[in-house]
């Protein structure tokens, strides 16, 4: 007859202990001895102390005084550490029994009591070795029980070596009772590793030592999946990675993974260090009544995970700046299928700290501009809720979606501010000027030209949502609105940070800054006070009195349909930009940072009425030109290349002027140069398009020139063709003077009507505001559960190139400089 347990076998005559990780058969004769007349193996008998364990020459407990009377135990005297406990062990007594066979029956007894007892840590140094081989000599379904409140530091990864193994606490504790496994080796950031089947993870904590620091390229302190089946993590916390996540569950053929009860965060850093708290990629899986505190990156990232359900969590972000909630943006693994995978009942809070998107819906809200878009999912009935919120569910690249049911409470804020990408991690991560082109922060945004066959909840609000993440924390200085989003009746105001813009009783629409003093004004007062602005489905800003046009703006023959117009406390104050991506005015074409990409280009109108264009071409040269491209008109300047360039293609080539050190290059899609401005050693900070020489200049931060594209002059070197030297470069009188700069932007209006009263000057005569009241960026702060609104079916307005053009153009973010 034969029994088996953890750690031992007993059975007729024999019995076998556990001695330093190796098996000891000890016949009944030879247990006698070992019990009589040797301490042998004090210390390696696993056996789990109980509560009234004796010492050698006590009282025994209860229970030991009835084995006594029933197997006419004599008297104890032997006694065995707890292995768990180390040196400082509490000890169990063995009986002398009144025969070896008794005392053999007593040592089965102590076996079968305590058959769940734990593998201590090494006293010292690391214990990864004692934990791999306990895996190894295992087998299937072996169970690696660790010590409650035990500490193990890890050198190198636990692998798992058998199918249905587990790795668990003793008794499985929750809080803080739990074993930790803490990644201590200076080379890894992985604490546990396994692609077999039935794994499980339960009750431990896993994270990495302090002050070890990022580990790059490194991977989740759990890192499981793979090809692999019902794989369980249950009531565990794995916080402050070394890698890029607290625990990853791959794709590889992983099918029916759990992951419930459970504690993650704090992950990562907003510097950069990001972090996930969860990353899914396992089809069929459960992710259920966890709870994950600022996790940096994405708390829960779904990595399409197709027939995964995501419900019952709960995110909170306190201390630390996440970029996401929960995120369903990744095209790959899965090339974009999230069919039958569910979002639902979660919670996502910003209690303390801002999360940028708290549900990302497509694969376009993360800045993925590659026209791929995911498909097949459903985001149900969530709550997002607190003060520190900027984009709420955000949908864009996506097909056959359902956004549904989803409730909001809270308020949605956000800063575009180009300067804190341009200076921070987020340009390095893929942040750039396109992100400036978003809409406002608010609870529900989609936008069309991404949106297909899919249904969303009533509340939504049209607009760009690519790279929504690049939001920063505070009030953005700028707003943008796409063609027919934007209104203003008398009285009332665009509220920024820096700046209002209010539409006076007298029509004239006017910014001001935060002391009161005009910016910027249309130049539209004298009229009754029964007012109206509005941008235009056709993407033009009108201005009506009585219900009549006063003011059509701006004056540009071109199709602006699908337009966008951004309004900023900084110049430019007012930008229209059109559909494909071309800026076709602005108040102010002075451009901190800057990007163009073909085949876009800069509009302006001139003084005199004459439209002058900035264009890369397709033979590689940067022109500022009288025509639209492609439309003739004349050459004013032409960069002189130092080899030639093939830009053709949309997105093939771009001009930048690069943050690092001020230089505008030329560059086509591999980085390779065919022209530059040498301003790499003055560390300009903007560009200046002209409507007159010089038409191309780079400006320090003080504002004074550093390159232009006008002849260089000198008191040996005098200008020519009545151009006044400047400094070092010949110029235009009026930019000689400064004066070309005092213009009103009110020029560019088409005049509708005859008016009384008519100021050309760039700010309003009329420098007292009406009362006005204050009109905030739209935040739907409850859901409407229906009706459903079904999002365009239709082709978006930009596909297949042309998409590619506007995911690469950038430019109209250069005007929001804070």
């Amino acid at each position: 007859m034969i029994w088996y347990y953890r750690y031992g076998l007993c059975f007729s005559g024999f019995v076998v202990v556990v001695r330093r990780n190796r098996w000891l058969l000890l016949s009944s004769a030879e247990l006698n001895k070992v019990i009589m007349e040797s301490t042998a193996i004090t210390g390696n008998l696993i056996a789990r102390p109980t509560a009234g364990t004796t010492q050698e020459g006590t009282q025994p407990p209860q229970q030991l005084k009835n084995q006594r009377r029933r197997y006419s135990v004599l008297q104890y005297r032997h006694s065995f550490c707890h292995p768990c406990l180390g040196h400082n062990c509490a000890k169990i007594s063995l009986f002398h029994a009144s025969s070896p066979m008794k005392r053999l029956l007593l040592v089965f007894l102590i076996l079968v009591a305590h058959s769940d007892a734990c593998v201590a840590p090494a006293s010292v140094g690391f214990s990864d070795t004692i934990l791999q081989n306990a895996l190894k000599q295992g087998g299937v379904n072996y169970i690696l029980s660790l010590c409650q409140d035990a500490v193990y530091s890890l050198n190198a990864t636990i692998e798992f070596t058998a199918a249905g193994q587990e790795i668990s606490t003793d008794g499985y504790p929750s809080g803080d009772a739990r074993a930790a496994l803490v990644v201590a080796g200076s080379s890894i950031s992985i604490a546990i590793s396994g692609h077999l089947d039935g794994l499980k993870i339960k009750n431990i904590q896993v994270t990495a030592k302090q002050g070890l620091g990022r580990l790059q390229d490194g991977g989740a302190n759990i890192e499981i999946g793979g090809n692999s089946r019902g794989q369980v993590v249950d009531d565990i916390r794995s916080y402050d990675p070394r890698g890029w996540s607290c625990l990853h569950m791959t794709e590889g053929g992983c099918t029916g993974g759990i992951i419930t009860n459970s504690q993650f965060g704090p992950a990562g850093y907003s510097n950069g260090e990001w972090a996930d708290g969860i990353s899914l990629a396992c089809e069929n899986a459960l992710v259920a009544n966890n709870v994950i505190t600022d996790a940096t990156d994405g708390n829960i990232v779904v990595f399409g995970a197709p027939g995964s359900r995501i419900t019952n969590n709960t995110i909170i972000v306190d201390s630390r700046i996440a970029l996401g909630g929960i995120n369903l943006v990744d095209y790959a693994p899965y090339s974009g299928d999230y069919r039958a995978t569910v979002v639902d009942r979660n919670t996502i809070w910003a209690k303390g700290a801002q999360i940028k998107v708290a549900i990302a819906v497509g694969t376009r809200v993360w800045g993925d501009r590659s026209g791929n878009n995911n498909y097949g999912g459903a985001v149900i009935n969530n709550l997002i809720k607190g003060d520190f919120l900027a984009y709420g569910v955000a949908v864009s690249g996506v097909n056959n979606f359902t956004v549904t049911n989803n409730t909001f409470q809270g308020s949605f804020s956000g800063s575009k501010c180009v300067s804190l990408i341009f200076s921070s991690h987020l340009y390095s991560a893929g942040c750039n000027l396109h992100s400036t082109l978003n809409a406002q922060p608010t609870a529900m945004l989609y936008d069309p030209s991404w949106v297909f066959n899919s249904a969303l909840q009533s509340g939504y609000i049209k607009g760009q949502a690519d790279g929504c993440i690049c939001i920063q924390p505070g009030i953005s200085p700028s707003i943008t609105f796409l063609a027919g989003q934007f209104s203003l009746s008398s009285g009332q105001s665009l509220q920024m940070d820096g700046s209002n813009f209010t539409l006076q009783d007298n029509c004239n629409l006017v910014a001001r800054d935060t002391n009161g003093k005009a910016m910027w004004a249309s130049g539209t007062q004298g009229y009754s006070g029964e007012c109206t602005v509005n941008f235009r489905d056709d993407g033009r800003l009108v201005i009506s009195d009585l219900g009549q046009d006063i003011w059509v703006f701006p004056n540009y023959t071109g199709d602006l349909t699908g337009g966008r117009i951004t309004f900023s406390s900084q110049e430019s104050y007012v930008t229209i930009i059109d559909s494909t991506g071309n800026i076709v005015y602005a108040t102010e074409y002075t451009f901190p940072g800057f990007e163009l990409y073909t085949p876009s280009f800069v509009h302006q109108l001139g003084t005199d009425g004459t439209s002058y264009y900035l264009t890369i071409n397709s033979n590689g040269t940067i022109t500022v030109s009288t025509g639209a491209p492609g439309f003739g008109g004349n050459v004013l300047w032409a960069s002189q290349n130092f080899r030639p360039g093939n830009c053709s293609q949309t997105s093939q080539c771009f001009l930048t002027l690069q943050p690092g050190d001020g230089n505008l290059v030329l560059y086509n899609s591999t980085y390779t140069a065919f022209w530059a401005s040498g301003t790499g050693s003055s560390f300009a900070t903007a560009v200046r398009f002209n409507s007159f020489q010089p038409y191309l200049e780079t400006l320090n931060a003080t504002g004074w020139t550093q390159v232009a594209s006008s002849d260089s002059c000198s008191a040996n070197k005098p200008c020519k063709n009545g151009l006044i030297c400047n400094g070092a470069y010949c110029g235009s009188q009026a930019w000689a003077s400064g004066d070309a700069y005092k213009l009103g932007p009110v020029a560019d209006f088409t005049n509708a009507l005859t008016r009384s009263t008519f100021t050309t000057s760039g700010a309003s005569s009329d420098s007292t505001a009406s009362t006005s009241s204050t009109v905030s960026v739209p935040v739907s702060t409850t859901s409407t559960t229906n009706p459903v609104l079904t999002a365009s079916t239709t082709t978006p307005v930009l596909a297949g190139d042309a998409a590619t053009l506007v995911s690469s153009f950038f430019l109209l973010g250069l005007f929001l400089f804070c």
